[in-house]
């Protein structure tokens, strides 16, 4: 370590041979040579007085009161030198030297340093000021210089110093010469340091840190020693140590008397004695450790000694187990000294607690039974716990104990019954609901029936009689971590009903369960309630096992036919493809059937049966027990639209990827078990957890109005149907595969509507056209084999904003503002023209109205004038002026409210005007 100088140099007035050596103020004199009269040193240890101060390389002129030893012949850097013979410094430190050192004239030797060695061969520099004199050497007057020796100088048994020349340059800067009589003059040397000594600071703030039944743990206040020895006894007795005194240590006390049981420089160990609970005093004595000597400060301080008394706590228990808290505590036995100060429970999720675990305490002075109410501890864990007790002396810890937190479902009841949970909380998150937390990880030993939405980190369903979760229609229930069904396919059953059925979304594999599957029937074979449904499980299923009372059918794409099987049969039904179902009201008049689907769920990646033999269509299945949204699939070599046969409509919907809504209740969200039509171009299509949702319906459910979007639905017969018109900015009036959907037909005695472009006949449920400022036309198909009363019901044209939609029927010669009367009811025959009926989108923008009488418009399109006027105007007409003024055609107006009129007129601009509204004026372009 290196030692610092003084701050000032040490000033001598040299006045006679006996008042040479430089004394240093507090320091012992170690060993010193004044060089008046002889080498012999003049001052020092006793063992140090026969030391010499000789030389080596150099001649010695003699000695002198004024100049000490002069010597000369300075010629060889690095050995000329003067040296002390061996010194001793034994039990001395921070060894400081300091001498007087001259060169005679401007011709002697200018550069010395001073060097140390501990054997006499090998020398070193010494730390600080090893290099003499100022920057340009020595001077031609003594001065006093002083320098340091370092750390492994201290307590030796021989020490050497030498003053060596460092350079061949004399005082003028010129070069010295070799024999040179010119001389250099050592004076004064003097080396002092310190008596090696005990601390002055003693150790204090004994404290006991933790006690068990039979060890104590005890730390304190360092002093500043660079060691310590602990001593323990029974009673307040001790027996100072004395210098030079190192003990071994033993941390197993006998229980009586004095024993040093800790020897070191930290400041805490654990002791171990017969019995925690008894009376024991500890004593900590710093002190000063050096080679073979130890110093010892033998004072007492502030809390050293200690004692130390402590409680007796035993029994810790645990009760009112909940997801977050516990009621804890434990049995105090109070000694007959000391006051208790505190008292709680350290606890951890791992064995081995001590002071270091979680704390919670409160400030007490009473003892016996206690205990501590709503304890917060870790949510879903094993608990480990110790309970404590604080006195005066110390604090001290009982046994261990346990106690498990995770939620358990026992007897029969619902989920969201606190009473049936262990925790006497609902385990799970479900928004607001004054539920647990999403982290939890419940687990059911009874008959549980999740009745509301939840989300759980881990669900266990444990092996035995009656141990299921029911998961009821409608209902959702989201595992994030690791879903474990140990009681089989009987486990774990996802309800379903004429509502919906319960949705699961997890991601554990190879997890067994029963999937129902609401049927609804009827006993009229020609009604065609079919449905179209899938096997969320990841194994063949034999259909004698599932669909036993119904007509079963597989659709064959390389035919374009439905295959139908034979039911009761052992054959094997591929879950990677869909079917479709007809429930006739066989057993007992039932007009719906529960199927009960089981066997492992499906789990991640998916790839659903693609052929392309034929049309291109497959009917593909939902494969997992939750909703999936057809948003969110990539459809490699698929098409964008799906196709859904709705049993109550008797039609089939359809729906186009990223569009707002569908036709017929299809949306995007296809439910569980639900089984659709994609076509395909070739194999890849791929399903993963990612598009997995909660989304509950019975299969298909009405939805909100979307932007942009018009329906036209068309009831009667024995069921329904829906056309959907959607405006888009990229899309064409050709026939968009990323906007469009064909139609599908089914039973033409359902109502069956469509639509199609003048530049493609492919027939469309969802025909998307351009946004336009001028009038598009939309012709429609209607297809009914029965005749009778139809009804067109308008609906979504609320969104198109400047857009007005016309229902033209040719038939009866009429035109109808739908967005002001959007119901239009007709008498349909079974030879009427399917192609009867037009829409029209007329954008309101930019409009010519000079007249702006409300209630009055007229348009063209496609060579024919459209006109509308306010009903009942049956005694008027309209007449149909070029743009010089003349009548061109007159049309009687047939009171209906809007009529269409064939243009006999060339193209050109020209002006419509009502008889009896003179100011209702509105030009028109004809093509």
């Amino acid at each position: 370590m290196k030692r610092h100088l003084f701050l000032n140099w040490v000033k001598a007035i040299l006045l006679s041979a006996s008042a040479v050596i430089l004394n240093f103020s507090g320091l012992a004199q170690i060993v010193a040579f004044d060089l008046t009269s002889n080498g012999n040193a003049s001052a020092g240890l006793p063992d140090n007085l026969g030391c010499v101060m000789s030389t080596s390389g150099i001649t010695s002129s003699g000695y002198s009161g004024t100049n000490g030893q002069t010597t000369y012949s300075w010629n060889a850097v690095g050995t000329d030198c003067w040296r002390t013979t061996a010194f001793t410094t034994a039990g001395y430190v921070s060894l400081t030297g300091s001498f007087q050192m001259k060169s005679a004239t401007n011709l002697g030797p200018r550069d010395f340093k001073v060097q140390y060695s501990l054997n006499g061969s090998s020398w070193t520099d010494v730390e600080t000021g090893s290099v003499i004199g100022s920057p340009n050497g020595l001077t031609n007057s003594l001065v006093t210089y002083n320098f340091s020796l370092p750390s492994v100088c201290d307590n030796k048994a021989t020490v050497y110093v030498r003053w060596v020349l460092n350079s061949l340059i004399r005082l003028d800067g010129g070069a010295l010469s070799t024999g040179s009589g010119y001389n250099s003059s050592l004076k004064g040397v003097s080396i002092a340091g310190n008596p090696f000594a005990a601390p002055s600071t003693q150790a204090s703030n004994v404290s006991i840190i933790s006690v068990t039944p039979t060890t104590i743990k005890i730390g304190c206040t360092n002093g500043n020693g660079n060691n310590r020895i602990i001593v323990i006894n029974n009673t307040n007795s001790f027996t100072d140590p004395v210098d030079d005194y190192y003990p071994a240590a033993n941390a197993t006390y006998s229980g009586s008397g004095e024993q040093v049981i800790f020897n070191g420089s930290t400041s805490s160990l654990t002791v171990t004695v017969p019995s925690s609970t008894n009376e024991y005093w500890f004593r900590v004595y710093e002190f000063n450790k050096m080679d073979n000597l130890t110093r010892y400060i033998t004072s007492s301080a502030s809390y050293n000694p200690k004692q130390c008394r402590l409680e007796t706590i035993h029994s810790p228990t645990s009760a009112n187990i909940k997801l977050v808290t516990s009621t804890l505590g434990a049995t105090i036995t109070t000694p007959t000294t000391g006051t208790i100060l505190e008292r709680g429970v350290f606890w951890s999720t791992e064995s081995g607690v001590d002071e270091t675990a979680n704390l919670y305490s409160v400030a007490s002075n009473s003892g016996g039974v206690f205990t501590i109410d709503d304890v917060p501890v870790e949510r879903g864990a094993t608990i480990y716990f110790k309970a404590f007790v604080t006195n005066e002396s110390g604090t001290i810890l009982s046994e261990e104990a346990s106690f498990s937190n995770f939620p358990v479902f026992t007897g029969t009841g619902n989920w969201e019954s606190a009473a049936r949970w262990n925790v006497q909380e609902v385990p799970g998150m479900n928004g607001d609901a004054t539920y647990g937390s999403a982290d939890d990880s419940p687990i059911i030993n009874g008959t549980c029936t999740l009745t509301a939405e939840n989300t759980v980190n881990n669900l266990t369903i444990n092996n035995g009689s009656g141990r299921l979760l029911n998961i009821n229609p409608g209902v959702s229930l989201t595992v994030n971590g690791t879903l474990d069904n140990n009681n089989g396919q009987g486990g774990l059953v996802l309800k379903s009903d004429a509502t919906g059925t319960g949705s699961l979304m997890h991601s554990s594999d190879n997890v067994d369960a029963t999937v129902q599957r609401y049927i609804s029937g009827t006993s009229d074979l020609e009604a065609k309630k079919y449905h179209l449904v899938s096997v969320p499980i990841n194994s063949d299923t034999y259909l004698s096992e599932v669909w036993l009372y119904s007509y079963l059918f597989t659709y064959l794409e390389a035919s374009d036919t439905w295959f139908a099987w034979d039911v009761p049969t052992t054959n094997i039904l591929n879950t990677k493809e869909g079917a479709m179902v007809y429930y006739p009201n066989y057993v007992g008049g039932t007009t719906s059937r529960t199927y009960n689907i089981s066997g492992q769920l499906n789990n991640g990646p998916y790839n659903p049966t693609i052929t392309t033999t034929g049309n291109g269509y497959n009917l593909i299945p939902n494969p997992y027990p939750s909703a999936i949204d057809w948003n969110m699939v990539t459809t490699t070599n698929v098409g964008t639209s799906i196709w859904i046969f709705n049993p109550d409509t008797k039609s089939y919907g359809a729906y186009v990827q990223n569009s707002g809504s569908g036709t017929n209740d299809v949306t995007s969200m296809i439910p569980v078990g639900q089984a659709f039509f994609v076509k395909a171009s070739g194999s890849g299509l791929t399903f993963g957890n990612g598009i997995r949702l909660h989304n509950h319906k019975a299969f298909m459910k009405s939805q909100q109005a979307v932007a942009d979007e018009f329906h036209l639905k068309a009831v009667g017969g024995q069921g329904s149907d829906e056309l959907m018109i959607r405006l888009h900015n990229e899309a064409t009036l050709n026939h968009d595969d990323l906007f469009d959907a064909t139609k599908f037909y089914s039973d033409l005695r359902v109502p069956q509507i469509s639509s199609f472009t003048e530049s493609n006949e492919d027939l469309l449920s969802i025909n998307t056209v351009p946004f336009t400022t001028g009038v598009v036309t939309i012709p429609v198909r209607f297809d009914l084999s029965t005749a009778g009363e139809v009804t067109f019901i308008g609906s979504g044209f609320e969104s198109f904003g400047d857009v007005s939609v016309r229902l033209e029927d040719s038939k009866e010669n009429r035109l109808v503002k739908l967005e002001e009367a959007p119901v239009y009811s007709f008498q349909h025959e079974t030879g009427d023209d399917p192609m009867r009926f037009k829409l029209h989108f007329v954008s309101t923008v930019g409009i010519d109205n000079p007249g702006g009488v409300q209630g009055f418009g007229a348009y063209a399109t496609n060579r024919k004038l459209y006109l509308q006027y306010p009903e009942g105007q049956n005694s008027g007409f309209a007449s149909l002026f070029d743009v010089q003024g003349r009548e061109v055609s007159r049309y009687r107006l047939t009171g209906s409210g809007s009529d269409a009129f064939s243009i006999p007129a060339s193209n050109g601009v020209y002006v419509v005007r009502f008889s009896d509204k003179s100011d209702a004026a509105f030009k028109i372009i004809v093509r």
